[in-house]
This record gives C-alpha cells, sequence and structure tokens, in this order.
C-alpha cells in the first residue's frame, strides 16, 4: 500500500502538475511536500535491496525540467536517500507533438531532444545533477519497433528512414481485405514515408533489428 501511495503522489505531482483551484491550494512542490509530510524518511521495506521505478509523463511546458528536479528531490527525502530512483520520462525524446502519446511520432529514432527538454546540453545537465545529488539514473520511455510517418518530421530522422531502407531493417505488411489484418504476404521494404496520413503518430512499418 506504501508502494502505491507514493507512485499516487509522484504521478500527481509530476504529471498533473500545480494548479491551484483556490487560496488554500498548494502552490509549489514544497508547500506540496509539506502538506503531504512527504519529506519524512520512510523507506518502503521492499526496496532495500533494488531501485524504484516509475513513469513520469512529462506536461506540455519548455521547463518542466525545474519542478521535475524537485519533485525527484522529494522522492530522494522519501526513500531516504539510498534507494535509487530511476524515472521512465515520456515526451522528452522524440517528436514534438503535443497531447496523448507524447513519446510517440519519431520512433525508432530517439536522438531529437523535444521543445520540453530544450536541447542536450540541457537534458544532460539535468540528468547529472540528479544522479548526483539524488542517487537517479534518469531513463526515457522509448518504442523500439514502431516506425511512425513522424519521421518525416525533421532532416536528421528522413536521413533516418534512409538508413532503414539501405540496410533492408524495415519492413511492412498491408491489410488483407480477407482478415482485416495486415498480415497480407510477403512483407516488403517501403520506399517512402506516407505523405497523406496527418497524424505524425500513424504506423506505417516495423524495424528488423536483425538487419541495422
Amino acid at each position: 500500500m506504501r508502494a502505491r501511495v507514493i507512485s499516487i503522489f509522484i504521478t500527481s505531482l509530476l504529471c498533473a502538475g500545480l494548479q491551484a483551484a483556490d487560496d488554500s491550494t498548494p502552490r509549489t512542490i514544497q508547500q506540496l511536500a509539506d502538506k503531504t509530510s512527504a519529506t519524512q524518511n520512510n523507506a518502503p521495506a521492499w526496496t532495500r535491496h533494488g531501485a524504484y521505478v516509475y513513469r513520469v509523463c512529462v506536461p506540455e511546458d519548455s521547463d518542466f525540467l525545474v519542478s521535475t528536479e524537485a519533485g525527484i528531490g522529494i522522492t530522494y527525502n522519501l526513500l531516504d536517500g539510498s534507494i535509487e530512483q530511476i524515472p521512465l520520462m515520456t515526451g522528452v525524446i522524440g517528436d514534438d507533438h503535443q497531447g496523448i502519446c507524447n513519446w510517440d511520432g519519431i520512433w525508432p529514432y530517439w536522438s531529437h531532444v523535444s521543445y520540453r527538454a530544450k536541447n542536450w546540453d540541457y537534458l544532460r545537465s539535468f540528468m547529472q545533477r540528479v544522479s548526483d545529488k539524488y542517487n537517479t539514473k534518469v531513463s526515457f520511455h522509448v518504442n523500439l519497433t514502431d516506425v511512425n510517418v513522424g519521421l518525416r518530421a525533421y532532416p536528421e530522422t528522413r536521413d533516418f528512414f534512409k538508413k532503414l531502407v539501405e540496410t533492408k531493417s524495415i519492413y511492412r505488411r498491408d491489410r488483407n481485405p480477407a482478415t482485416g489484418k495486415r498480415d497480407l504476404e510477403p512483407p516488403y521494404i517501403p520506399q517512402e514515408i506516407p505523405a497523406n496520413v496527418p497524424n505524425s503518430l500513424t504506423i506505417f512499418a516495423l524495424v528488423n533489428y536483425k538487419n541495422f
């Protein structure tokens, strides 16, 4: 139960944001921590021989890393500083689109930092600080095999798509009218990214890493 409480606290803290409904509502992360006694050093027993892994759903904010770092610090205190944290962050690397599934869009290419984390230098500095100060190893929610039409968004992602084609590391199956599924044989290597699909999240192929 304690693990669930901590998870709910972190999720609400880092995902929903702190939007004050009235004067009695905490307006900062520290105020929220004080109100919920989140700074007490009560690490769950099950964390003594492992790490605390949780997902952070990134808000639509170009400077969210400031509040996220504060939240990680509070979690560090909750876990009495001895338990390693591994937050899986969504929407930090990948496409810049907003809304749900903000971790998707240009996978399997993940070398692009979204506007939410500014740039690699800014993100790397954040990752180093929370590692040094809060025993935290930042990770990312990634989609390893799906190829989204969002690959068409940037020059470097279009070049990556070309590499997938050249190495025959990408394949697609068309929809079978008989089954209604994408199981039409044989699979083939698509030569271009669909241009008439507006949603960047749309999956149009898969990656075969044995060839890449």
